[in-house]
């Protein structure tokens, strides 16, 4: 139960950090482009 819970919370963080939790560093954006701009080659 608790290995469960642990993984629900890491599937979260990995579905919106690229919409909040790279926000918050200062190459938080830069890296965010980065990545959208490599996923569109």
């Amino acid at each position: 139960m608790v290995d469960n819970q642990a993984s629900v919370r890491v599937l979260e963080k990995n579905g919106y950090i690229k919409e909040g939790v790279l926000h918050h560093y200062p190459f938080g954006r830069e890296f965010h482009d980065v990545v959208m701009l490599a996923k569109l080659r």
